[in-house]
């Protein structure tokens, strides 16, 4: 899934225009609210065990292919998922923030936007990979034979 980009004609490859980056945001917004929300007993949506505000990316698996209008589209979509939280690490082993020589307190990036890992793999690459890439084999000397009956 990604948002809008350019046009393959006019720019290959092609590339998330800015409105496909507010697509995919509002899409992860989306799916945060019907899905990382704690459901209640009456409800039969949420996914157990993942965590709804700080990422932990030891829970998610996140995959696009190389080309950016994958790899961004995933990004604007997990920025979405989980938007910016402060004072939290997206990693267990690393705190959530750090006290710095003067006593204040420094908070991750953007008020604290959250890093996901997003594995990118080439389709041609994947072995799992649904996509198929056809290449032309020319056979050079080859004599051509006839089946017979």
């Amino acid at each position: 899934m990604y948002g809008d980009h350019t046009p393959l004609a006019l720019s290959d490859p092609a590339t998330l225009t800015p409105q496909g980056a507010h697509q995919m945001l509002d899409q992860g917004a989306a799916f945060r609210s019907r899905y990382l929300r704690p459901a209640r007993h009456d409800q039969h949506v949420g996914i157990v065990g993942i965590e709804s505000k700080p990422i932990n990316n030891s829970h998610l698996n996140v995959e696009a292919s190389t080309d950016q209008r994958s790899s961004a589209s995933a990004t604007a979509f997990l920025q979405g998922l989980y938007p910016p939280w402060p004072y939290t690490s997206c990693d267990l082993d690393v705190p959530p923030h750090t006290r710095v020589a003067n006593g204040s307190i420094l908070n991750y990036p953007l008020n604290g936007y959250q890093y996901p890992n997003i594995r990118t793999i080439s389709p041609e690459n994947d072995p799992d990979s649904i996509w198929y890439v056809y290449r032309p084999v020319v056979l050079q000397n080859v004599p051509l034979t006839t089946a017979q009956s």
